[in-house]
């Protein structure tokens, strides 16, 4: 973390964070809730820079990636990944201009229920559920506390 100066604290003293305009962040805390840290950044430019950039930042977020008493309540890193992986599991149709991927964290309990309504939801809605992926949690990664409601 870092102080009013900027300063980096010792437990991320490897973190050197760019300076980012941060003003769209400041003009909405005001109508943002429950949210302790949600970012996204879109770029057409895909590289690793882009996600040392990432890592760095959720490393600064001390709480979040298990500096604090080798606890975290979760955190992650969504990418988009290249359409030939995902071709690997729906074919051709990655390659659609009007491709799109959900990504979904359902509590378990009435997971299967609620997910049939969104899947009816979106196909209502003219979307093709082409896959599903349930249950692609790393069971052990997360601490006691997250571990506790672990999503399907």
């Amino acid at each position: 973390m870092s102080d009013s100066r900027g300063d980096v604290s010792p437990a991320c003293a490897d973190v050197s964070p760019a300076r980012a305009d941060v003003s769209p962040v400041r003009a909405a805390r005001d109508t943002t809730y429950d949210a302790c840290a949600l970012l996204a950044h879109v770029s057409p430019d895909a590289g690793r820079a882009g996600l040392d950039r990432v890592l760095a930042g959720l490393r600064a977020m001390e709480h979040r990636c298990g500096q604090v008493a080798g606890e975290t309540d979760g955190v992650g890193v969504h990418v988009d990944l290249p359409r030939a992986l995902w071709a690997d599991r729906v074919g051709s149709a990655a390659y659609a201009a009007d491709f799109a991927v959900a990504h979904l964290f359902l509590a378990p309990e009435g997971a299967p229920r609620l997910l049939a309504r969104v899947i009816a939801h979106l196909r209502s809605a003219g979307f093709d559920v082409l896959t599903r992926v349930v249950g692609a949690v790393r069971s052990e990664a997360p601490g006691p506390v997250a571990a506790r409601r672990e999503p399907v």
